[in-house]
């Protein structure tokens, strides 16, 4: 049987038919059906096997991508084993294609088990290259980032993907974005060192977050100690990890101090502690965790501006700092360096410490502010500071809160967003710059949320579909543009 015989052959392959021709001619691969010596046919061409579609950030494309090397007619050339090299073409500006991206072909095949793109954009296509064969091109695809949670800092974003890769976009003038650069991104980018984290917060200049080994690592502006590191080296770039190595569940950035629990609940703060806020009664900074006074264990922690508070498993609130305009919410004006517990008996679900305020939501779902109010960040409809917690309606029941310096967002049950407080930079998300708001406003453009975040003049919410909208000041909200928004605006994802 001659090689150009067409009986017996499968579709684009020569396998078969070189085996019968083998055993016809007694010698397998030496001489071909005529008696003569064989050639391995001549790869003319590459076909892409699979084509990548919608991938996910730093995932590796799933089907693998599989090219093969081909012959003039479009059959697969059995036994070429040439290197095949892929790279991205008609890409958004600044991705790359990572992973393996030469590999050498196995009897005419070459997969790609682990290449993936990290950056988002649409118009992506890659290119298979072989030495002497003209190049194949893909179809065009597409990269998303799908965010299991966001994280606002005072003028940049984090939010981890469904893969537990980092992101982050806005101001980055301490490095705070952890790219290795300090250039602003009006886009997400990924984090340095491709590590996977389960938990993640945002600070005033910092950021911080946690491995699923329980490793926990901070990066950007490290004056006071606040990354933890051991150092108040002027600034991080990329993730570094806190010393000690204690094994953190959980980690939450303030402005100049940063809070942790471990796996085995012991809470643990670092940084300035000007008022308390580390729980120790020792004035200064602390470069490295220290524990926290007294002998009561946490879930999770909330660092605010100089005071933090905690939630117990049995859903008591405690909080320690600061308390001149009654941030702890003991019904006091008394700092302290100790948990203490917040009045009234309330349980939360949810707890979080604003700049000079604090928010809460209960096992029941109402939700609870107390503190500094002077921009109506409290929602109670006033200006006057509260010692204790006092009820604020926003909708029938409320799901998450949280409380930035000087105003404060929540979404109710059912995924309405509200916000309420000071509204210079649109942080409101009402399309208006009126402030204050001294009662929750609804957000515009009717989305329906999980999860919001607030700090200082922009705000982000995560939707049901992990997809983050921010709105408020420019250059801060990751739609591609310097530009600020009055209304939530899709994050490039």
């Amino acid at each position: 049987m001659g090689r150009s015989s067409s009986v017996g052959r499968q579709p684009r392959s020569r396998s078969s038919a070189h085996a019968l021709c083998a055993a016809a001619a007694g010698t397998l691969l030496l001489l071909g059906c005529a008696g003569e010596p064989s050639e391995t046919p001549h790869v003319s061409r590459l076909g892409f096997r699979t084509h990548p579609g919608l991938e996910e950030g730093q995932v590796a494309f799933d089907p693998p991508i599989v090219v093969e090397l081909q012959d003039a007619s479009g059959e697969i050339v059995p036994g070429a084993s040439q290197n095949v090299t892929l790279r991205l073409t008609a890409t958004p500006v600044g991705a790359r294609l990572s992973g393996t991206t030469t590999v050498p072909a196995v009897d005419g095949i070459a997969t790609f088990s682990n290449v993936h793109v990290a950056l988002p954009g649409d118009g992506f296509a890659l290119e298979a290259r072989v030495e002497g064969a003209s190049i194949a091109t893909s179809s065009p695809f597409a990269v998303r980032l799908s965010f299991t949670s966001v994280s606002v800092g005072s003028a940049h974003s984090c939010g981890l993907t469904v893969a537990g890769y980092a992101y982050c976009w806005g101001g980055n003038p301490a490095g705070q974005i952890g790219d290795s650069t300090t250039a602003p991104r009006v886009s997400p980018v990924p984090v340095a060192g491709r590590r996977r984290f389960t938990q993640l917060s945002t600070g005033d200049l910092h950021t911080c977050a946690v491995t699923a080994e329980h490793v926990a690592y901070c990066w950007g502006f490290n004056e006071y100690g606040r990354l933890g590191d051991g150092t108040t080296a002027t600034q991080r770039e990329t993730p570094t990890p806190v010393a000690e190595g204690l094994p953190f569940a959980q980690v939450s950035a303030g402005a100049v101090h940063t809070c942790g629990v471990t796996v085995t609940g012991d809470p643990y703060c670092w940084g300035f502690n000007d008022h308390g806020q580390v729980g120790d009664p020792q004035i200064g900074q602390y470069r490295g965790p220290i524990p926290v006074a007294g002998d009561v264990r946490f879930t999770e922690v909330s660092a605010g501006g100089t005071h933090t508070c905690g939630l117990t498993a049995d859903s008591t609130a405690y909080c320690w700092g600061n308390n001149d305009v009654g941030q702890l919410g003991d019904s006091g004006s008394s700092s302290t360096t100790a948990p203490t517990p917040v009045s009234g008996g309330l349980r939360f679900r949810r707890l979080v410490a604003g700049g000079i305020h604090t928010c809460g939501v209960t096992v029941d779902r109402a939700l609870y502010c107390w503190g500094f109010n002077n921009h109506g960040q409290l929602g109670d409809g006033t200006t006057t500071e509260r010692h204790a917690p006092t009820l604020i309606t926003a909708g029938a029941s409320v799901e998450d809160v949280s409380a930035g310096y000087t105003y404060t967002c929540a979404v109710a049950t059912g995924g309405t967003a509200y916000c309420w407080g000071m509204n210079f930079d649109g942080q409101v998300g009402d399309g208006t710059t009126q402030t204050p708001r001294l009662s929750p406003t609804p957000v515009a453009g009717g989305l329906t949320f999980a999860a919001v975040s607030a700090h200082n003049a922009h705000t982000c919410g995560l939707t049901l579909e992990r997809i983050v909208y921010c709105w408020g000041a420019a250059g801060a909200i990751g739609n591609g543009t310097e530009n600020g928004s009055l209304t939530p605006t899709r994050v490039v994802q």
